[in-house]
């Protein structure tokens, strides 16, 4: 539920102050200042560096300045904003040069959105419901996560207020229940929390205090057992009785089976821990009835199922398991055993006002219940509706932490100015000669005549249909539907369609006022609207196509771009106001909860879409005239990016790859790649596909895959766990003479290169040396290169300033080996800190040495003719290429980035 909040943001630094102009002060000021400056920046430009600051908020205090340099430029450049990214870079540090690589561009998550203004965690699973209140004064968001906690906190300072156990945990399997839906209610002014689990338990907390309010009954009754009484039964299956007038507990059983009339008395049958069936006066609370011995049971000859039983006096009486009523004429010595049947196990029959009620199995601790308690008779069923009805009230009956009553009138009192439905108690009182029923369905907490939000079913009705039914966001037709709003003067809801559309209608299955452009490609899970003063209606969407969409109802358009930074799907958005700015508030599956301001700047271009699993491989390629990279990801795809813009040059391609390389055929390019399965197949990258079936390699994994050009014809080299390498003609796919063998060890890696005019592969391997093979003759040059002392793990091949062959190789001895390929012999070693994941060798100045680059993790250590620099990225890297004009593309996690050196 969204609430109006009346609330000053701090005024520590005016909107305009020029320190959100100053990169310097960005880089070098104390984090803990900068970050409790966050929350003032209004002015569109300091929202815009202020969410470049906040996206790696955590990892500034363990910067150093130069290295916080180079993470707000590069976030800057992931997130668009490339000249923000270069006055960063330009920030003057003390005692530090300025780097000598930058980065162009970058894709990413547009978590930088300038409307993001906070990131709210803590949560341990993803958050799938969230609702907005007002509790002591202070604006509140409330969160429901699959970590079945949930979380109230303060959407002025982002701190989390209270935090409890949503749901129950089970104390044999240790799982605990999932929670579904979450709603906000002020009752008698007080807010409070209402949560509803798979069980169907609704729970209700007070948002002032933090403290349980209580647990609403499941099932209500009235009934008369000798005054006015509502019977509940708890999640347990004990039955309570409680007087409604004075809300106090008359009596509890527990484990009940049924209630039912017996000779006009309202009775309880409960299961005792012995395993028999008792039988209570719910007026008396007494238990009545008698166990009776069972002789024999099983069928008659009519096939009813009976029991013979054995009075005290010794007489025998026949019983009708499925009435309950004896069988005064029936034959004991009828009664025939059915073989596996349970009933012939029966060994106590319970006997309440001449009525056969239960029997007990010896060898089941369930006793099965027999006879019509309520049946025929007309008395009250166990499974009740939610709510009871006092006079011309409907209540939820709430059961308190103290063990007392609590009656909700769910009658329509009207809403608060904000739209929160306003509910009352009931006061304590005589007895209601009326109390009665209600229907089985929850309360309709209408606005206006024909319309119905159902606002309580958010909590009480859980899914339908495998949909959060989520009163202003679901219901049983369309896919969700929003709280009330006014359009054009006359009230409306907005309603979803399966396919993704919206539409504002005078009811959820009213007539259509106006529909919404086309938005969301997949179902819309959840939508929420706000009439807000100043400002016109808006509506905000969430789908399965994994986007949160802004819309102005007065113009039925999308305001700007979607609402980037989640990780993964948004589960649940809703509307509030906040210091009379109209604010949204969302939930994901990354685990946070996210407050953005929707009355600054609208970006009109949303997030750079790109693979959703990690990059594990990519080459780069000129097609038609423009350069391009293409990346192989962990979401099987292929992708073909502008390396001039960043931009995606094509659309993906599905297809798996462990590595690839790009050749020309014909003097087009083709794309190879190699499968996870170790085969090997050549692709037209602008269609994606197969130029020739798939071919085995016959290596068990390729781990290593190059091109290289022999007599002027294009070669692919592979190597594989085998421990072999071999080449390939990338036309036919047909292998090129036989395996090169020498290696002793799986063949990790492979690069080319040029020896005297002659096509050389160099291959690294496990057996610790790096070998150099002819590729027009297959045959091996020279010995092995040798030196490391563990595991080759990396190879890059350049060549220096005069032309000159050069070779690098690392392994897991934590040493960079630098050599001379054409004599074999060692140039230097290098040790480094940590073993590296990924080596190349650019040359960005034809006039300077190559530029060795190396990474671990996430950072990426380049070391040249500047000094050495390291360069961090927010997720592992796992493959990086030199590109034709000297730059740099890097691939980190499921984003790509392209560093230029200095004055490029």
């Amino acid at each position: 539920m969204s609430e109006e909040v009346q609330h000053r943001r701090p005024n520590a630094v005016h909107p305009a102050d020029p320190a959100w102009t100053d990169p310097e002060w960005l880089v070098t000021a104390d984090p803990q200042q900068v970050h409790a400056l966050l929350d003032t920046a209004t002015d569109p430009g300091a929202r815009t560096v202020a969410a470049v600051y906040r996206a790696a908020l955590k990892a500034h205090p363990e910067l150093a300045p130069e290295q916080r340099r180079q993470v707000l430029a590069l976030t800057a450049a992931r997130y668009g904003e490339t000249a923000l990214a270069d006055r960063i870079r330009q920030a003057a540090v003390p005692g530090r040069p300025a780097p000598a690589w930058h980065p162009a561009w970058a894709t990413g998550p547009a978590t930088a959105d300038p409307r993001l203004l906070r990131t709210l965690t803590g949560h341990a699973g993803p958050v799938i419901a969230v609702a907005t209140a007002t509790a002591g004064g202070r604006p509140l968001a409330v969160s429901a996560g699959r970590d079945a906690t949930v979380r109230a906190w303060d959407l002025v300072t982002g701190g989390q207020l209270h935090v409890w156990e949503g749901s129950r945990t089970d104390p044999v399997s240790a799982t605990t229940v999932e929670l579904l839906a979450l709603a906000t209610a002020t009752v008698d002014g007080r807010a409070h929390a209402l949560t509803t689990d798979a069980e169907g338990t609704v729970r209700a907390w007070d948002l002032e205090t933090g403290r349980p309010a209580g647990e609403f009954a499941r099932n209500v009754q009235g009934v008369t057992v000798g005054r006015p009484a509502l019977l509940t039964v708890d999640a347990d299956g004990a039955l309570s009785v409680w007087d409604p007038a004075a809300r106090t507990l008359l009596g509890r059983h527990p484990a009940v089976l049924d209630i039912g009339v017996l000779d006009g008395r309202t009775v309880a049958a409960t299961a005792a821990r012995d395993g028999r069936v008792q039988v209570a006066d719910l007026a008396t609370g007494r238990l009545i009835g008698a166990d009776h011995r069972i002789l024999r049971a099983g069928r008659d000859t009519a096939g009813r199922a009976v029991a013979a039983t054995r009075h005290p006096d010794g007489t025998v009486q026949v019983w009708d398991l499925d009435s309950g009523l004896p069988l005064p004429d029936a034959d004991p010595d009828g009664i025939a055993r059915t073989p596996g049947e349970s009933l012939q196990d029966a060994t106590v029959l319970t006997v309440a006002e001449g009525r056969a009620v239960a029997v007990t199995l010896a060898d089941e601790e369930d006793p099965v219940l027999v006879g019509d308690l309520s049946g025929d008779r007309g008395g009250p069923t166990l499974w009740g509706p939610r709510t009871a009805l006092l006079g011309t009230r409907r209540v939820a009956v709430l059961v308190r932490p103290d063990h007392m009553l609590d009656l909700w009138d769910l009658t329509p009192a009207g809403r608060r100015p904000d739209g929160t439905p306003e509910l009352r108690s009931v006061p304590p009182g005589p007895p209601s000669a009326d109390l009665g029923l209600a229907d089985a369905g929850l309360a309709d907490l209408g606005f206006e005549e024909g319309a119905r939000p159902r606002l309580w079913e958010t909590v009480a009705a859980g899914r339908r249909t495998g949909a959060l039914t989520a009163g202003r966001r679901g219901g049983t037709g369309p896919a969700a539907a929003s709280r009330p709003f006014t359009l054009d003067g006359r009230p409306a809801l907005l309603a979803a369609g399966p396919d993704g559309t919206l539409t504002a209608r005078t009811a959820e299955d009213g007539p259509a006022l106006a529909e919404l452009p086309a938005g969301h490609t997949d179902r819309v899970w959840a939508v929420d609207t706000l009439d807000a003063p100043d400002h016109p209606p808006l509506a905000v969407s969430t789908g399965l196509d994994r986007t949160v969409r802004v819309w102005d109802l007065t113009t039925h358009r999308p305001l700007g771009a979607p609402l980037a930074g989640h990780a993964g799907q948004v589960w649940d958005a809703t509307l509030t106001t906040l210091d009379g700015r109209p604010t949204a508030v969302t939930a994901g599956a990354d685990h946070t909860v996210r407050l953005w301001d929707l009355a600054g700047p609208h970006p009109a271009e949303g997030p750079r879409p790109g693979h959703t699993g990690d990059i594990l491989a990519l080459t780069t390629a000129r097609i038609d005239g423009r350069d391009v990279a293409i990346t192989a990801g962990a979401d099987h795809t292929l992708r073909t990016w502008d390396l001039a813009t960043g931009r995606p040059a094509d659309d993906p391609v599905p297809a798996d790859a462990a590595a690839l390389t790009t050749t020309a055929l014909k003097g087009r390019p083709v794309l190879v790649l190699a499968t996870p399965d170790a085969t090997l197949r050549t692709l037209d990258p602008a269609t994606g596909h197969d130029l020739y079936d798939p071919v085995p390699t016959g290596h068990g994994r390729v781990l290593a895959l190059a091109a290289a050009l022999v007599d002027d014809r294009p070669v692919v080299v592979t190597a594989g766990s085998d421990r072999t390498v071999r080449r390939w003609d990338p036309a036919t796919g047909e292998a090129l003479g036989d395996a090169l063998t020498g290696h002793t060890s799986r063949v990790t890696a492979v690069a080319t290169l040029q020896l005297a005019g002659r096509p050389v592969a160099a291959t690294g391997s496990w057996d610790k040396t790096v070998r150099l093979w002819d590729l027009t003759t297959g045959q091996p040059l020279g010995e092995p290169l040798t030196g490391h002392t563990d595991w080759v793990t990396t190879l890059a091949a350049s060549t220096t300033a005069d032309g000159a062959p050069v070779l690098i190789s690392t392994a897991r001895d934590r040493t960079l080996r630098r050599w001379d390929p054409a004599t074999g012999r060692q140039l230097a070693t290098l040790p480094l800190a940590h073993p590296a994941t990924t080596t190349a060798l650019t040359t960005p100045h034809p006039d300077h040495p190559p530029v060795t680059a190396l990474t671990h993790g996430r950072t990426l250590t380049l070391t040249g003719p500047h000094p050495d620099e390291a360069h961090l990225f927010p997720h592992p890297i796992h493959a990086l290429t030199p590109t034709p004009d000297g730059t740099l593309l890097v691939a980190t996690g499921p984003e790509l980035a392209l560093l230029h050196p200095r004055g490029a």
